[in-house]
């Protein structure tokens, strides 16, 4: 992306110039939504999305003596690569929606 004084913009204000219009964004849908009562709340399907993680891989620090590294009751077993699923779910007033697994990217068909 060029500017009009054909400079390339950092990615940092690109950053924050996307923040502010989000910003704006909420702002603008909070205003058109604070006249809603209890009732018009009532009528709304929240959903969301969220990524979770299958296995921890947190950084394990292990004191051993000299000579232990290859006993079987030293070593902890990993693993190389952690995986992911996607998660998608939805509620209402009444009831709680189903909990889906997302496979494949999430498009508004989906």
């Amino acid at each position: 992306m060029v500017t009009s004084a054909g400079k390339v913009p950092s990615v940092w204000t690109v950053r924050r110039r996307l923040i502010a219009i989000q910003k704006a964004n909420r702002l603008r849908w909070a205003r058109q939504h604070a006249h809603w009562t209890e009732a018009d709340w009532q009528r709304v399907l929240w959903s969301d999305e969220t990524a979770v993680q299958l296995f921890t891989s947190r950084l394990r620090y292990v004191r051993r003596l000299s000579g232990e590294e290859y006993k079987d009751e030293t070593i902890r077993k990993t693993v190389k690569h952690p995986g992911k699923i996607m998660m998608w779910g939805c509620f209402s007033f009444e009831v709680m929606g189903p909990v889906k697994e997302i496979i494949g990217i999430m498009d508004s068909k989906m």
